[in-house]
């Protein structure tokens, strides 16, 4: 319990700053996808934990700065790096990383296979979700940490973490039925437009999350 306390800690009084008019999202998620998998540590984010409500201005005053650089010519520019700003004890950090033209193609092209995405309905409401739920065609994936309530009284849901979703995508067929679900539909639709990306035609979640279902 402790550590758990402490690593929301963390997360509450901690934020990142990357000027992603500059570098782009892309390169921002690839340099993440970069770093090293530890086991076992599960870190809440702020969709689960919130966050401390002065972080998001001051950073994104920084970064309204840096804007304003971009605009006027001037000065030196934040770019290639990220900032971790730690507000609890007023300290900044700097992460360097380089382009990766290999992933930097293979996110181009990703993007290209997301533009599909926005021309069906992926999405479920409580009466569509609960339907096809009650269909054993359909695999059911609880994105949510083990900890998380309410569970769902059905029998085929499988509890796979938001984290661990893309290496468990080998083990499921690219024409598979399966239908996604989180707390609030945040995590889901993340995992929802990475099936998508990697191929996986017949993905569907529960827009709002689960707690739309008022169980």
């Amino acid at each position: 319990m402790n550590s758990m306390i402490n690593k929301m800690h963390v997360e509450i009084w901690s934020d990142v700053m990357c000027p992603f008019c500059y570098i782009g999202k892309r390169k921002f998620e690839i340099a993440l996808s970069q770093f090293p998998e530890k086991e076992n540590i599960n870190v809440p984010n702020c969709s689960t934990t919130g966050v401390l409500g002065v972080l998001p201005n001051t950073l994104g005053m920084l970064q309204a700065t840096e804007v304003l650089k971009l605009i006027l010519g001037i000065g030196s520019v934040f770019k290639n790096k990220l900032l971790i700003y730690n507000a609890l004890n007023l300290t900044f950090q700097e992460l360097a990383f380089t382009k990766n033209q290999t992933q930097f193609n293979r996110g181009f092209e990703n993007g290209k296979n997301l533009s599909s995405y926005k021309k069906y309905n992926y999405n479920l409401d409580k009466k569509s979700f609960l339907e096809k739920c009650s269909d054993e065609n359909y695999t059911i994936i609880d994105l949510r940490e083990i900890d998380e309530l309410p569970r769902l009284a059905f029998s085929s849901v499988q509890h796979i973490p938001f984290a661990e979703i893309e290496k468990h995508q080998k083990h499921l067929e690219k024409n598979q039925q399966i239908i996604l679900f989180c707390q609030s539909g945040t995590r889901s639709k993340k995992a929802l437009e990475l099936f998508i990306t990697n191929g996986f035609n017949n993905v569907y979640h529960l827009q709002n999350g689960i707690q739309s279902l008022h169980l």
